[in-house]
């Protein structure tokens, strides 16, 4: 099994290549958006689909997914990928964990039926035998890795008959984007400073089964940027103060028609 080294700018310092192991022309693009909305104290789902910008604090949870793409052959899956997360000053981390909210990175690690090893021991979980998780020091959303095990990925039977399956490993974010895990931030939606919530040391690798070694080499790419508009709404009064502005223009506008 690959472990990979989350402390490292590249994910793969640590494996030796072999000259067989040629460039690949399959790819992962890499992506966050906001998913949903909760009240400040992480009880109430305020939006299942997206931001609410109401002037107020809210946490927010925020979906990194791969999708791979290219021209990837038959072989050729989703391998590994790792990033940083890094707030700007007007987002903070989430102090709490509960069913809605998380304070550290919440995997997705979907559960896998009727998958075992070729010695029949079963596969339960996508990332079983890998990893999910906040991998540099605990709980800092540095080095965040996702990896699946190299040593059983193409290889697997059914646990009761041994005849060979599918490989659901394989299917990781083809055709679709695939969720490797949230991270959840709050934001001052009354300040006056827009949030940011951006990513850095981002990399991936394709895993190839007909490849010696499995994983290839580590690709440097980049996830945008996810933005926290401020939406500061005014202030009663001057919404009363606009108010009359606008009836007096109206009403100097009739006064010229009669002139």
């Amino acid at each position: 099994m690959t472990r990979w080294t989350a402390t490292l700018a590249v994910l793969v310092a640590t494996l030796a290549f072999s000259v067989a192991n040629i460039a690949s022309a399959a790819n992962q693009t890499l992506s966050a958006a906001i998913t949903g909305t909760f009240s400040t104290d992480g009880l109430t789902v305020q939006s299942a689909t997206g931001p609410i910008f109401d002037n107020q604090s809210h946490i927010y949870r925020v979906d990194i997914s791969s999708l791979v793409g290219g021209s990837p052959t038959a072989t050729e899956s989703f391998g590994a990928s790792s990033f940083d997360v890094v707030l700007s000053s007007s987002l903070s981390r989430v102090g709490i964990t509960n069913a809605n909210v998380a304070a550290n990175w919440r995997p997705n690690n979907p559960a896998m039926s009727n998958v075992a090893d070729q010695g029949g021991t079963p596969i339960p979980n996508i990332f079983t035998g890998g990893d999910n998780a906040d991998l540099g020091t605990a709980n800092d959303l540095l080095g965040i890795v996702q990896d699946v095990d190299g040593g059983n990925l193409g290889k697997t039977v059914d646990p009761n008959t041994f005849a060979p399956v599918a490989d659901p490993r394989q299917a990781i974010g083809k055709g679709s984007p695939f969720k490797l895990g949230s991270v959840y931030v709050l934001f001052n939606g009354g300040g006056t400073t827009p949030g940011t919530l951006s990513f850095a040391k981002v990399a991936y690798s394709i895993a190839n089964t007909a490849a010696t070694p499995i994983f290839g080499q580590s690709t440097a790419t980049t996830i945008a940027s996810v933005n926290f508009p401020v939406t500061t709404l005014p202030e009663p009064t001057s919404i009363v103060l606009m108010g009359l502005g606008i009836v007096g223009l109206v009403g100097v506008k009739y006064r010229r028609r009669l002139a």
